[in-house]
């Protein structure tokens, strides 16, 4: 007995519909676990390297204005990387990116709303990755 093609008429449509939400959450999955790690790696990063532009100071420890050109050198390396002026914020601990503290200084540069940047979404009741509540780079040393 044939099958009625009638009966069968949109079945393919619901199939790929079905098939692309998989697809789609397996991708968002995806690209949601990876951006913290490359964002949290691109924060370690730049907080290493303005810090070795904020150590190239060090010897001129005499200088009247130490900690405003240390600051404003860490600034410029933090402006002229790639990320957006939003993304790049201090951490909370300090009201600029570096901490000198005698011997210890630090540069330390975090976003403190991730989902801002790439938010969650909700899918048949699944929610696909949390991002962290902070995503944070540090960089210390000691002389």
């Amino acid at each position: 007995m044939p099958i009625s093609t009638k009966r069968q008429e949109g079945a393919a449509s619901i199939e790929f519909v079905i098939v692309f939400v998989l697809f789609f959450m397996l991708f968002y999955g995806m690209v949601t676990l990876a951006f913290p790690l490359l964002l949290s790696a691109t924060y370690e990063e730049l907080s290493a390297e303005a810090l070795r532009e904020a150590i190239t100071f060090h010897p001129y420890e005499d200088t009247p204005n130490l900690e405003e050109t240390v600051n404003s050198a860490v600034n410029a390396v933090i402006e002229n990387s790639w990320l957006p002026s939003q993304w790049a914020q201090h951490c909370k601990e300090s009201d600029s990116f570096i901490k000198i503290n005698g011997p210890v200084w630090s540069v330390c540069i975090s976003h403190n709303n991730p989902s801002s940047i790439l938010p969650k979404i909700s899918l048949l009741g699944f929610d696909i990755v949390n991002l962290p509540a902070e995503i944070r780079g540090e960089a210390i040393i000691s002389f």
